[in-house]
């Protein structure tokens, strides 16, 4: 019944002008073919992370779940450090495919030809090692319960408890998007 009724509505283009048009414009490059401009982004680890989330997002993504092990990038070898927990993010990083990407998009992201990388396992996380993700957690946790202080101390709320007679005890926040 549907294929009947849209057969019936009159087309807004023929398919023989999309046809010529598709035919005389230029092929483009599927997007995870080409990599984003690199003048945009901070020449660092987690700017190389979220440039290659742009290029490759399999690989980024699973890159957030390791960090370096050296994180001075002073010196020609980026050693990076996947927890061994991180089965599927460490495979996706280290298929070749994905080994010779990053090599090639973190020299010319560093602008050093002459970068190495390295992946390694880590056998026991340590509180001196957090992945990038870890990091991004800790930091959101932080802001929370600054938020939370914030909201606590607020002068409108110091006057509501004190009209209420009440004390506060715990404060849910809930990001509207």
């Amino acid at each position: 019944m549907l294929l009947i009724r849209l057969a019936t509505i009159e087309p807004i283009e023929s398919f023989s002008s999309l046809f010529k048009r598709q035919k005389s414009e230029p092929t483009i490059s599927r997007p995870s073919q080409i990599s984003p401009p690199i003048a945009t982004v901070s020449p660092t680890w987690v700017g190389l992370i979220e440039h290659l989330k742009k290029s490759n997002p399999p690989l980024g993504f699973s890159l957030e779940s390791s960090n370096l092990v050296d994180p001075s990038l002073n010196n020609s070898e980026l050693i990076i450090g996947f927890p061994e927990d991180e089965g599927y993010s460490l495979e996706t990083a280290r298929t070749n495919e994905n080994q010779a990407l990053l090599a090639r998009e973190a020299k010319r992201f560093f602008k050093n030809p002459n970068l190495k990388i390295e992946i390694r396992v880590l056998k026991k996380k340590s509180s001196q090692f957090k992945t990038i993700n870890e990091l991004k957690e800790e930091k959101k946790d932080q802001d929370h319960n600054t938020r939370k202080t914030q909201i606590k101390n607020h002068e409108l709320i110091q006057s509501a408890k004190d009209v209420f007679q009440v004390d506060l005890t715990d404060i849910v926040i809930e990001e509207i998007e």
